[in-house]
């Protein structure tokens, strides 16, 4: 699955403080795995050209700015790149297999819009991020941790949408998409409570709009699971 990280209340204007006191669970985990030999001297030549620097976090010369979390191969951030070319993409993914095709096909495709962050992404965002600097924040099929002693690893928790709401422009857009049911209505109720207008939810194949399929979404369709979109307004 993809992967981001839950994260614990904190505020915007003392981030780095808040950082180093809390300890929290993250939602993904580093998978081991065969690096090939071409993917690592992929990473050696592309990532240092296409690696995300602090200054990037924050939107220059009035060019949105829009944050993808888990990318994993980079089907959807790709899309985006190319459907949004004023828009700068930080595409955050910690799997090294999974940066190296990415950074083959951004390679290929000539795109200069895309920025990779091999990090954890809320507290690169908690840190780096500036209230209402984001137009677009997309989290699709993040690991569900379905085991309920598990929960407190998902992603989309309160704390979370708390987060998205503050870095995201008025009107700014948070996409989630997943194969579980369970997940989610949970973030539907958690975004009910917390403020957010619903744009869309439901099934994907009724309200994915321009969202491009995933390979995990393939993948859930193949085991005969339906998936779940939700885009939600600040």
């Amino acid at each position: 699955m993809n992967y981001g990280c839950t994260c614990p209340d904190f505020n915007l204007t003392d981030n780095r403080d808040m950082q180093q006191r809390i300890s929290r669970p993250r939602s993904y985990v580093l998978r081991g795995g065969r690096m090939s030999e071409s993917g690592r001297r992929t990473l050696s030549a592309l990532l240092p050209r296409y690696a995300a620097a602090d200054a990037d976090y924050v939107p220059k010369d009035n060019r949105p700015l829009e944050v993808e979390i888990g990318c994993g191969k980079g089907e959807a951030v790709l899309h985006y790149a190319k459907a949004r070319p004023r828009s700068l993409h930080i595409a955050f993914e910690v799997y090294p297999p999974a940066v190296a095709s990415l950074l083959s096909a951004l390679h290929e495709d000539g795109l200069q819009n895309v920025k990779i962050a091999m990090h954890d992404a809320i507290e690169q965002l908690a840190e780096l991020g500036a209230e209402k600097s984001l137009t677009a924040v997309r989290v699709l099929y993040p690991d569900p941790w379905p085991k309920r002693r598990h929960h407190k690893r998902r992603l989309l928790d309160a704390n979370f949408l708390r987060l998205a709401k503050k870095l995201l422009i008025d009107g700014g857009e948070l996409m989630f998409a997943t194969d579980w049911r369970e997940y989610h209505q949970q973030v539907i109720e958690l975004a009910t409570a917390s403020g957010w207008e619903i744009r869309a939810a439901g099934p994907s194949c009724t309200v994915r709009g321009d969202r491009p399929k995933t390979r995990f979404e393939e993948r859930a369709e193949k085991e005969g699971r339906a998936s779940f979109d939700l885009r939600l307004a600040a």
